[in-house]
C-alpha cells in the first residue's frame, strides 16, 4: 500500500539524484549502487518490523478471545442433578444427525451411529 509507494517513490529520487551525481563525477556506481542496496536492505528490515507488528496485534486479540472463552462459566450447573446408583444393560444410538442452531446448514454429525455395552 501506501508504504511500498512511499519506499519505491524514494528508491526512484535516490537513483535520479544519484545518477546525476555520478554524471557530474561527484560519485562512481559503485558507491551508488551499495547505497542503493544498502538503503533497500534497510527498508525490507522496517518493512518486516510493521508486518510483524500487524501480526503481533492479530495475535493479542485472538489471545484475549481465548482467554474469554476459557474464562466463561457454564450456564448449566456442573454439581446439579443425581447420580444413578447403577446401570445395567446396554445403549445404542442410531443414525443421528446433529447441527448448531447458528449454522443449520451444517452438520457436525451426519448418520452417526453409537453402541455402549457394559464390560
Amino acid at each position: 500500500g501506501g508504504l511500498a509507494f512511499a519506499g519505491f517513490s524514494s528508491l526512484m529520487g535516490v537513483l535520479c539524484y544519484g545518477g546525476t551525481l555520478v554524471a557530474k563525477g561527484h560519485l562512481s556506481v559503485g558507491a551508488l549502487t551499495s547505497f542503493v542496496m544498502y538503503s533497500a536492505t534497510v527498508g525490507l528490515g522496517f518493512s518486516g518490523l510493521s508486518q510483524l507488528q500487524g501480526e503481533m496485534m492479530k495475535a493479542v486479540s485472538s489471545a484475549e478471545r481465548v482467554f474469554e472463552v476459557i474464562d466463561r462459566l457454564p450456564d448449566v450447573d456442573q454439581h446439579a442433578g443425581e447420580t444413578l446408583p447403577e446401570v445395567k444393560g446396554r445403549m445404542e444410538l442410531r443414525n443421528v444427525h446433529f447441527q448448531y442452531p447458528s449454522r443449520p446448514d451444517a452438520l457436525v454429525l451426519a448418520g452417526a451411529t453409537l453402541i455402549l455395552e457394559p464390560e
